[in-house]
């Protein structure tokens, strides 16, 4: 009785863990999206004002191939 009892809560402190876990997730999840959202909107507004000008090229990282990587990261002054 007392160790079926014992298993029985470690199954629901497992439950409550994992429930947690998924709470966790959706929460951030959400966070995701209203930035995304966010994000889009205020674009939206700078494309209207003006503020933002497509014509121009973004500033974007440049294209590094994976062996560049890798000697860059055997030689970090290179």
């Amino acid at each position: 009785m007392i160790k079926t009892l014992k298993q029985l809560i470690h199954v629901l402190w497992a439950i409550e863990k994992d429930l947690r876990v998924i709470a966790s997730n959706t929460e951030a999840l959400s966070d995701r999206k209203n930035l995304t959202d966010s994000i889009k909107k205020t674009r939206i507004k700078m494309l209207a004002d003006g503020s933002l000008d497509v014509g121009k090229a973004e500033v974007q990282a440049p294209y590094v191939t994976n062996a560049q990587f890798s000697s860059q990261r055997k030689n970090p002054s290179a």
